[in-house]
């Protein structure tokens, strides 16, 4: 997994930026997991603002990368913006804590 972070002006809260793969729905899926795990655990991650595209044809890290290691479908860049975005999730009660 390879991981590109960068601030954002335009957008609020934060965020994934990801590949978009068409060759496989089966891809496409296990690409989201990893940003859905971190709504589930982080209380500002906003998993609905994740941007999947193409990106085959500019030059950003995560697309070089990405053409360069063939399908990989765990490259990201975590972007997050200088303003708060009033997202705000439900954490789940973590397991050792029901003690």
């Amino acid at each position: 997994m390879v991981v590109d972070f960068q601030a954002h002006i335009n957008k609020k809260g934060t965020f994934i930026l990801g590949n978009e793969i068409c060759e496989s729905d089966m891809l496409n899926e296990s690409m989201m997991l990893v940003p859905k795990l971190m709504s589930i655990n982080c209380t500002n991650f906003d998993f609905k603002e994740c941007i999947y595209e193409s990106g085959i044809a500019t030059d950003t890290f995560r697309s070089v990368i990405f053409r360069e290691t063939g399908i990989n479908p765990y490259i990201y860049t975590l972007s997050t913006s200088f303003t708060y975005e009033s997202v705000l999730n439900t954490l789940p009660l973590r397991f050792d804590m029901n003690k």
